[in-house]
């Protein structure tokens, strides 16, 4: 069993790395192996939401000038990942952000694989970047590996991150939870368990867009006498004359819904294209059906004549 040890901080050999370090001791103790991944010093490309690697299903980033589309091979063969990062601004390394977040998308994640997440800070902040990291693992079903503690060590130097001793406590019962966590999968699977079939994935936004429905759009007029304080229907779609008192004009579908007359000659729901006349003021109305941009939305020419 092996643990890919991806080094998000931009200093190779930096404090991320001396926990990092601490906890590959343990899991080489324990007889897993690692292997090493930095991401180096080079810009990395953030995620463009071009969706090309989902398009394609190719399972990994359309843009491969970096090494995103070699941590997504690498956890193909390990078992295990387990991330670190500095702190900047109190969140992990643009950097590492940037990996990360086309990483796991064009990947769709490594699901049922244990992953941790550390953090190395000199003073604070470290706790929000540990939970911004643990967000990818935590949402395309890797288990989450814990510790003692906060997987989080303090030190401006490997040195100061040494002087840490609860720090690096934490990191070495984070490798031995990983190593234990691996093993007991691994005899869960000669035992005949299997991960569990994950659901058909349901998407369900905050905003929602009404579906398109397919319907014939026959308007007809309705106006509204505010004397009476009631609407009542006029003729469909003829030329007529409409001669309420202060009357509201408006449009409406053949199944009741109210629509708004605007300059730009749409109607809108639930809501009103207001016209005033005097006592003895009348109009004629024409209504033609014209082609809408919004299927649910039909689109009316209104043309109206003084008289």
């Amino acid at each position: 069993m092996k643990v890919l040890l991806l080094n998000g901080s931009p200093h190779v050999k930096g404090c991320t790395w001396r926990a990092l370090l601490e906890a590959e001791k343990a899991l080489h103790a324990e007889g897993i192996d690692t292997e090493w991944l930095h991401i180096g010093f080079e810009p990395i490309r953030g995620c463009m939401g071009c969706g090309m690697c989902r398009k394609n299903k190719l399972g990994k980033c359309i843009f491969g000038e970096d090494d995103v589309n070699v941590a997504i091979a690498k956890m193909e063969e390990c078992d295990g990942l387990l991330v670190g990062s500095a702190v900047h601004y109190a969140g992990a390394t643009g950097g590492i952000t940037s990996f990360l977040d086309r990483m796991f998308y064009a990947s769709r994640g490594f699901g049922y694989k244990p992953a941790a997440a550390i953090a190395s800070c000199r003073r604070a902040g470290n706790v929000a970047a540990l939970d911004q990291l643990n967000k990818y693992f935590v949402m395309c079903n890797m288990p989450l590996v814990p510790s003692s503690y906060w997987n989080i060590v303090f030190g401006n130097s490997p040195e100061e991150v040494e002087q840490d001793k609860e720090g690096m406590m934490v990191m070495r019962t984070l490798g031995r939870n990983m190593a234990w966590m691996l093993k007991s999968i691994e005899a869960g699977k000669a035992a005949g368990l299997t991960p569990p079939q994950p659901e058909r994935k349901v998407r369900t936004n905050f905003i929602r867009h009404l579906e398109p429905e397919e319907k014939t759009f026959a308007p007809y007029f309705t106006s509204y006498n505010k004397v009476n304080k009631a609407y009542q229907e006029e003729a469909s779609c003829q030329p007529e004359t409409v001669t309420n008192v202060f009357s509201v004009l408006t449009v409406c579908s053949v199944k009741k819904e109210r629509w708004q007359l605007r300059s730009s000659d749409r109607f809108h729901q639930r809501s009103f294209f207001m016209i005033f006349y005097d006592s003895t003021a009348s109009f004629n109305a024409t209504a033609f059906l014209i082609n809408s941009t919004v299927p649910s939305i039909p689109k009316i020419l209104l043309s109206t004549e003084r008289s």
